[in-house]
C-alpha cells in the first residue's frame, strides 16, 4: 500500500504484481513499476523486482513492495518513510512513558499514604499514652506538678517534630505534583 501511494505522490504510474506459486505452495510475487530515468532525454524506465518466498500472495506482494521501495531508496539516494508509522511508534512510546511514570506515581502515593497513616496511629498511640501517664503518675502519687508537666510537653514536642516531617513530605509531594501538571 505504502508502494502505491509513494508511486503516485510521484506522479509515476502505478505499479502491477504478478505472483506465482511454486509446487511447495510458497508464493513468489514480482513488482513492476515505472522510475524516472537516469538517461537523458527518456521519459520513465520499467523496472521489475521480486520479493521473497511467502506463505501467502499478501505477504508475498508486500515483500516484492518492500523491495521496490529499497530500490528506489538505493537509485535515488533517499531515504523513504512512512510518516503515519513514524508518529503512531512516537505516540506509542509517549503512551508508555506517560503509563509508566503514572504507575510509578500511584505506587508512591500508595507509599506515601501508608507513612501518612502510619504518622497519624503513631500519633494517636502517643497522646493516648501521655493521658495515660499522667494519670497513672498522679494516682500514684509520683513526681511533682512540674514533672508532669514537662513530661507531657516532651512527649507533645516530640510529636509536633514527627507531625512537622509528615507536613514537609506532604508539601513537597503536593508542589511536585502541582509541578508536573
Amino acid at each position: 500500500m505504502m508502494f502505491g501511494v509513494m508511486l503516485d505522490d510521484l506522479g509515476l504510474p502505478n505499479a502491477r504484481y504478478s505472483s506465482y506459486v511454486h509446487e511447495d505452495g510458497e508464493v513468489l510475487a514480482i513488482v513492476t513499476f515505472y522510475s524516472p530515468s537516469r538517461s537523458p532525454g527518456k521519459g520513465l524506465e520499467q523496472f521489475k523486482v521480486g520479493g521473497s518466498l511467502a506463505a501467502s500472495t499478501e505477504m508475498a506482494e508486500d515483500s516484492a513492495a518492500r523491495e521496490g521501495i529499497r530500490h528506489i531508496e538505493s537509485s535515488e539516494d533517499v531515504r523513504i518513510e512512512d510518516l503515519h508509522y513514524t508518529a503512531l511508534t512516537w505516540v506509542t512510546k509517549s503512551y508508555k512513558k506517560l503509563l509508566w511514570k503514572s504507575m510509578k506515581e500511584r505506587k508512591e502515593r500508595k507509599n506515601f499514604e501508608k507513612q501518612l497513616s502510619a504518622a497519624v496511629k503513631r500519633m494517636a498511640g502517643s497522646s493516648q499514652n501521655i493521658v495515660s501517664l499522667i494519670c497513672d503518675s498522679r494516682s500514684l502519687g509520683q513526681g511533682s506538678e512540674a514533672d508532669y508537666r514537662n513530661e507531657a510537653l516532651t512527649r507533645i514536642e516530640g510529636m509536633a517534630n514527627e507531625l512537622s516531617q509528615v507536613a514537609k513530605v506532604v508539601a513537597r509531594n503536593l508542589k511536585r505534583r502541582r509541578n508536573l501538571q
